[in-house]
């Protein structure tokens, strides 16, 4: 089972919950993979990444970037990848959990060496989960995210179209090059809202496409793994990337204490300027409504709103 992501849909929670959780899901059959890092998998998208990638931090961090080290790295990989496969018991099902799957892999040939290596693995069938959010809704979160990062912009690209943006929200083009490699019947798509998901969460909505009892979910209270910053919050941490790059040891000491101070006191969500939001609206609105009626035509009324 691959669970690619995509960005901002709940993923590091459901990563968390794996592990945390691990003992309870093999005795529903479930095994959450170790070795390709049992947090987020990275590495199972780092070592498919085309030959041509020489910046990928997480590669550089891994090897000096060359084609025999990143070719040891797969042979590795590979290697224990089989030794889990091998080590389930029968029935068992392992499953990885990252969404630099999806924001990695960024072409057809790219999924396709993930599949080589899979089926060199031994792995299969191969069944492949995508959440997918509205794509307005996941700009806004992705320029939270850019400003906890450290950066300082003021708001996302103004247009829409922007290379980067327009990858991680045209859901219909991800669908396609997943379902090119894997096939149409071995790649499903979720919807990332609240009354779309079983139990109104990622976590359990990934367990009940398993088959797994409710027992095995998460409780209620369970916190969210990336809680949001209201619109004064991220400016004030905008500004503060500006005055403090982080760049030494103290300056990412003092980022993550205002962040967690923030986090206390300025929970909420931001929005873009109503112009700008309108702009987003109307260069995927259209395309999302006629996924959301393709995708998920059982869906209550008002799910994808």
């Amino acid at each position: 089972m691959l669970h690619i992501g995509t960005e901002k849909t709940g993923s590091t929670s459901l990563q968390q919950f794996l592990r945390q959780r691990s003992e309870v899901l093999q005795r529903s059959g479930l095994w959450p993979a170790w070795c390709a890092g049992l947090e987020s998998s990275r590495l199972l998208a780092t070592v498919c990444l085309p030959p041509t990638d020489q910046e990928d931090d997480h590669l550089l961090a891994l090897t000096d970037g060359s084609p025999a080290a990143r070719a040891d790295l797969r042979r590795r990989l590979l290697t224990d990848l089989r030794q889990e496969l091998t080590s389930l018991p029968p029935g068992g099902r392992l499953v990885f959990s990252s969404e630099h799957l999806h924001a990695r892999l960024r072409c057809s040939d790219d999924v396709q060496r993930l599949r080589q290596l899979l089926l060199e693995a031994g792995a299969g069938p191969v069944q492949v989960v995508v959440y997918l959010r509205e794509p307005v809704a996941l700009a806004e979160s992705l320029y939270s995210t850019w400003i906890r990062s450290g950066r300082t912009d003021r708001g996302l690209p103004a247009d829409p179209a922007d290379g980067n943006i327009r990858y991680l929200c045209d859901h219909p083009a991800t669908l396609a090059r997943w379902r090119q490699v894997f096939g149409d019947g071995a790649v499903q798509a979720r919807l990332f809202q609240p009354q779309a998901l079983v139990g109104g969460r990622v976590e359990s909505d990934f367990l009940a496409l398993l088959g797994c009892p409710p027992g095995a979910g998460p409780g209620a209270a369970a916190p969210r793994a990336n809680p949001s910053l209201a619109p004064w919050g991220l400016e004030l941490l905008r500004r503060w990337n500006g005055l403090v790059p982080r760049r030494r040891a103290w300056q990412r000491w003092w980022h993550t204490k205002l962040e967690n101070l923030l986090l206390r006191l300025a929970r909420g969500r931001y929005r873009m300027p109503a112009a700008q939001r309108a702009r987003y609206a109307a260069f995927y609105g259209p395309g999302f409504t006629e996924l959301v009626g393709r995708e998920f035509a059982a869906l209550p009324p008002g799910a994808d709103s």
